[in-house]
């Protein structure tokens, strides 16, 4: 190379640098113009959302973001989101769950004729009845129709004004026909009164302790009672069995639960002062009790 060829590079190397370095300043220039005109765009967005009663959005904070996720986890259904990569849950029809069982109903505390199961139809207690001639009535202890299965039976042979009976918890069963009308639960026909017609009573809130009278016919028959339950004579404290016609007196005492008297034995009254009468009062003996039982239920077919 020729010292000519040396002179010519060396200045045009001179004449490129400055050209280059133009290019590079203006390139510079620009780029500052795109970012000014780019953060101008931004703000004129941002205050546009502003005056729209908008907000600037935010990133969401860590405990925001884990209540949407939770929100987002128990939405079922339809609606609910899939993951990423899955396929949507299928909407299924509600299982067919069997109805639930019926309730049972609660055991009866008024009823008429028919055979029920204690504690199941009817509740047991002390019921009352205004009955009808030759109203039959049972306490079972069960329905096999023999002897065993009754633990009390009475067939009223005799019209009563009422009945009285204990159905007790352990009985099975209880059966009754339609001359015995209707039974209530804990439901006297009337209350206190001074006199005494045929039926059984209670002492205290229907029949007064005291001495009453009565001139009766043949056949009268009435018992002092401790309670209301049993076909023998363990609850019956007195009784008498009048053969003939005469005037009767007898003492209720206040102990006593109850007092049964039949047709035949007229009104009792109270008695008042007068010449002295003939009294059942005398305590019988068992013996005795079960004859004048006997004599009744001859009379009166029960």
């Amino acid at each position: 190379m020729g010292l000519s060829h040396i002179v010519f590079w060396g200045v045009a190397a001179r004449a490129i640098r400055p050209a280059r370095l133009a290019h590079f300043v203006d390139v510079s220039a620009r780029m500052r113009n795109a970012a000014k005109t780019l953060t101008l765009c931004v703000l004129i967005a941002l205050v546009g959302a502003c005056s729209e009663g908008g907000s600037i959005p935010t990133s969401p904070t860590p405990a925001a973001a884990a209540t949407t996720a939770s929100t987002t986890a128990n939405v079922v259904g339809p609606d609910a989101p899939s993951a990423p990569g899955t396929a949507p849950a299928p909407n299924l029809p509600a299982p067919n769950l069997p109805a639930p069982a019926p309730t049972a109903p609660d055991p009866k505390t008024t009823f008429g004729a028919g055979t029920y199961a204690v504690n199941t139809d009817i509740a047991a207690g002390r019921y009352f009845a205004r009955p009808g001639f030759m109203c039959n009535l049972k306490r079972l202890s069960g329905l096999g129709g023999t002897p065993a299965d009754v633990i009390m039976w009475e067939f009223l042979g005799d019209k009563v004004d009422q009945w009285i009976v204990d159905i007790a918890r352990t009985d099975a069963d209880f059966q009754t026909d339609a001359a015995c009308g209707t039974w209530t639960k804990d439901g006297p026909v009337r209350g206190l009164e001074s006199n005494i017609t045929a039926g059984i009573w209670l002492v205290g809130s229907q029949v007064s302790p005291g001495r009453y009278t009565s001139s009766v016919w043949s056949g009268c028959y009435w018992e002092r009672l401790r309670g209301f339950g049993s076909k023998g004579t363990e609850e019956i404290i007195a009784n008498n069995f009048i053969e003939a016609d005469s005037p009767q007196i007898v003492d209720i005492k206040a102990g006593d639960v109850g007092f049964r008297t039949s047709s035949e034995c007229g009104t009792w009254i109270p008695a008042t002062a007068g010449p002295a009468l003939p009294s059942g009062n005398a305590a019988p003996s068992p013996s005795m009790i079960q004859q004048n039982k006997d004599r009744d239920r001859a009379r009166h077919s029960h």
